[in-house]
């Protein structure tokens, strides 16, 4: 389904800010605006930051040019509905990684509709879809590190797990209380976290029925949970701790992050920083006093670094892979924006050089404005 071109804005201006002590900023590359407005629930880059994919509110699924912020010719949407009022939000968007070059702009979705879609983004076909009952609402997705399996957390309280090259149904695991939002494997293919509205962190390695740990206490609304190198982090829907590490052998909690000034933001995302050596996380989210994404950095005692302040909520942010010093986050009006970390010290002087080369710009035009009216006149 075609749509109409997205707004790519390079100059905006977005509200962030270098917090006290901060040794790392953000400068704004560019924010696209895509025509019709609809929360960005999910986003991706993809293994080369060439593209990323967004999942909306409104049923589609879109990808980007991460370069230039163009938008591929054809919105991807699971619904089996025309209409555009009856589709359900997409949930979750990934990309297939790790299974050759042949898979390596194939995009993997979950939607409230309860499909779980493969795709070709470039051509924006439909390759393979999972169907489960209209009931059976998908709120999150999760892909193995070595691409085996894709898991789905959901509406009926179960995680769902499938095997990839079959697409067949291997495992529900049965042990969360109420709608699950968040799943992620871990370096191992076989062990899965999981957690959602029922205030609980799960365990899981899908060989075995069970849980095999539990945490209490996170309530997750969004893809709360990332894990990297043996450390899990969780982002809660609450104001107080809702930032925590935890030790995934004891299911204890290791720390409590601070957010700092101005607090009040009930989170929704978080994601560690790409790459075995990088030591940033970010999390967002928003709907109570502010709407912020905060960066901190795990080398510096998880102290937060800068922040960005919005209008509306922050729902989904990523990394870059071959990049992780780009970062991109959507909003609850679909707006994406892309931005670049870099030294504190360095951020002034780069806008200051851009203030100049727009200038530059603006003189150069007039210029051959005023020689054009010369030659018109003679």
């Amino acid at each position: 389904e075609k749509e109409k071109v997205p707004q790519v804005l390079e100059d905006l201006e977005i509200n962030t800010s270098i917090l006290e002590g901060g040794k790392y900023g953000l400068l704004h590359k560019m924010t696209v605006k895509p025509e019709e407005e609809s929360e960005c629930l999910s986003i991706r880059f993809d293994p080369s930051d060439k593209y990323f994919a967004a999942a909306f509110g409104d049923g589609n699924i879109r990808v980007f040019n991460a370069n230039t912020g163009e938008m591929l010719p054809r919105k991807m949407s699971p619904s089996v509905s025309s209409l555009q009022s009856s589709k359900m939000p997409v949930s979750s968007v990934r990309w297939l990684t790790t299974l050759g070059a042949k898979n390596a702009t194939m995009l993997v979705s979950a939607s409230v509709d309860g499909s779980v879609c493969h795709w070709q983004a470039i051509s924006g076909k439909m390759s393979h879809s999972i169907r489960l009952p209209e009931e059976v609402d998908l709120f999150s997705l999760a892909l193995s590190a070595n691409g085996q399996y894709f898991a789905a957390g959901s509406k009926d309280h179960l995680v769902r797990v499938w095997d990839e090259e079959t697409k067949k149904l291997i495992s529900e695991l049965k042990g969360h209380d109420n709608r699950v939002f968040s799943t992620i494997f871990t370096n191992k293919s076989y062990m899965l976290i999981s957690g959602g509205w029922d205030n609980t962190i799960k365990f899981w390695d899908i060989r075995q029925a069970q849980a095999v740990g539990s945490i209490q206490g996170p309530h997750l609304c969004g893809d709360g949970l990332d894990y990297k190198g043996g450390n899990l982090i969780s982002a809660a829907y609450r104001s107080k701790e809702a930032l925590q590490m935890w030790d995934v052998n004891e299911f204890t909690a290791q720390r409590t992050i601070d957010w700092g000034e101005p607090i009040g933001t009930l989170l929704y995302d978080v994601q560690f920083q790409k790459g075995e050596q990088n030591t940033l996380i970010a999390a967002c989210g928003g709907g109570a006093e502010t709407n912020q994404l905060r960066i901190f950095d795990s080398s510096d005692e998880y102290k937060p670094q800068c922040n960005v302040l919005g209008e509306e909520i922050y729902f989904s942010l990523d990394f870059g892979n071959k990049n992780p010093n780009m970062m991109a986050f959507g909003n609850a009006k679909g707006e994406i924006t892309i931005v670049d970390i870099l030294d504190a010290s360095s951020i002034e002087e780069i806008k200051r050089q851009r203030e100049e080369e727009r200038k530059q710009l603006e003189e150069e035009a007039k210029a051959m404005e005023n020689e054009s009216e010369k030659k018109e006149e003679e």
